[in-house]
């Protein structure tokens, strides 16, 4: 019996028998992030005819990693099993690219346009994009190692099947995870990254519930409220995919370091740390800002809302500024609607790109690189307008949400003009004075585009 809406609108138990056959149709990283340290993010275009493409598609569709099968490993791995799941690789479609193989493309209205024709996103203007993402893509393969090495090697054993498919490599993207203390993975400002994502699988969110504790926030979300959606073209009831939101953007890390001193200089704030917390919400080793005024070890919790009615750890704004970017783009309570709120969160799968000379985890700015680093932001959408258009435009965009408030832009994400923000110089003290200052844009989009991750079934029917 194929699986329902309601069957898909909790966290499921991958291991209960009813979820096998989607699951094995599924591809991989939808659900949970693949785990790779390196992956090669290969941007492609379709030069062949469509009798030509689909038998390459569909040689690369045979080797595509299941969630199934990566939920497997992950198990073989937390049981003292594998610890190297070895290489994965996934395959996602653009609409031109479904348009050059003669099928009819998902039908979300976002998607089907291409993220360079949504003009509600304040991205730079194409012609500013890296060379190769400025390029129409019909195509984008992902191929991640544990190492570069083995990940380079998966690449030149595809170049041959991409070859005879008349499939031309338009550019590509290298990602390296950055780690710090206890493998922990860090974005190249230095703050620890993914703590806080929707959790999809019933396993994920009772390690959560032990660890962290979810009483004051709940991550449990149902992968068909928030990421799945029917493969139109799947061949079988239970294939589904997921729409994938491809930014490249680019962090001028010196500047950001620059400027969060002197924050801290303009606020009379002593602690420099503290200043960057409430630029993105929370310390560098992952402390909510909301929860503390310093960065407290082993405080790297996701368990903590700032308004909801009982719970609210920060309902002023006292502790974390309305602006900073994780209240920006997660208000956990602020609009008073916690329910609708959820409703455009959305699970990220991003890697840092780029690689460093300098010490990353010292405090010395003017080694700092300005430019070359940044995040491949990649994140799985039910429906792209409600959910990361949503997020990118009505609130990190729009300087006056949270609404009545008017705190300004996203100082991390936020694009558009830019104005003076008022900043706490002491932490949760409704004495102390604010002082203006403007927090410059330090992250640049480079290019991107919206895609499709079809079923694996479907990929191998192309044969």
């Amino acid at each position: 019996m194929a699986l329902t809406d309601t069957d898909l609108s909790v966290p499921i138990d991958w291991r209960d028998a009813r979820f096998a056959p989607m699951l094995a149709e599924l591809q991989g990283h939808i659900l949970k992030h693949h785990g790779r340290d390196h992956s090669i993010h290969l941007l492609l275009r379709f030069d062949g005819t469509a009798e030509q493409t689909k038998p390459a598609l569909a040689r690369i569709g045979e080797n595509v990693l299941s969630a199934l099968a990566q939920l497997r490993q992950v198990a073989a791995r937390k049981s003292g099993g594998a610890q190297d799941g070895g290489t994965v690789i996934f395959l996602y479609l653009s609409a031109s690219g479904y348009a050059k193989l003669g099928l009819t493309p998902p039908d979300d209205p976002a998607f089907r346009d291409g993220m360079r024709h949504r003009g509600d996103l304040a991205d730079p203007d194409v012609s500013a994009w890296e060379p190769h993402h400025a390029e129409a893509i019909d195509a984008l393969t992902i191929i991640a190692d544990v190492n570069d090495t083995e990940a380079a090697a998966a690449e030149t054993g595809f170049l041959p099947i991409l070859d005879a498919g008349g499939i031309a490599i338009v550019g590509r993207d290298v990602g390296r995870a950055l780690r710090g203390p206890g493998g922990k993975g860090h974005e190249h400002f230095g703050y620890v990254d993914g703590i806080s994502q929707p959790l999809m699988l019933a396993d994920d969110v009772a390690d959560e519930a032990a660890q962290m504790g979810i009483d004051r926030w709940n991550p449990a979300f149902g992968p068909g409220d928030i990421a799945l959606v029917r493969d139109p073209h799947g061949v079988s009831p239970d294939s589904f995919g997921s729409y994938l939101v491809y930014r490249k953007l680019e962090q001028d890390v010196r500047g950001f370091k620059i400027a969060e001193r002197a924050l801290a200089t303009a606020a009379h704030i002593v602690d420099r740390e503290r200043a960057g917390a409430m630029v993105v919400g929370r310390f560098e080793n992952g402390t909510p800002v909301a929860l503390s005024g310093s960065d407290m070890p082993a405080n790297a919790t996701n368990n903590f809302n700032y308004a909801e009615p009982a719970t609210g750890n920060d309902p002023d704004g006292l502790k974390c500024p309305f602006q900073a970017h994780i209240r920006k783009t997660n208000p956990r309570g602020d609009t008073g609607d916690g329910d609708s709120e959820r409703q455009h969160l959305m699970p990220r799968r991003g890697i840092p790109f780029g690689e460093r000379s300098d010490v990353w985890t010292n405090d010395i700015d003017a080694t700092k690189p300005d430019h070359g680093v940044g995040l491949i932001f990649m994140a799985f959408n039910q429906d792209i307008g409600r959910q990361f258009e949503f997020t990118q435009s009505l609130w990190a965009n729009n300087p006056g949400f949270v609404f009545g408030r008017d705190p300004g832009l996203d100082p991390v994400i936020g694009q558009g003009d830019r104005d003076l923000q008022l900043w706490r110089e002491r932490w949760g003290d409704a004495t102390a004075p604010t002082w203006p200052f403007q927090f410059e844009q330090f992250v640049h989009m480079r290019g991107g585009e919206y895609y499709f991750a079809p079923s694996i079934g479907f990929l191998k029917s192309l044969a």
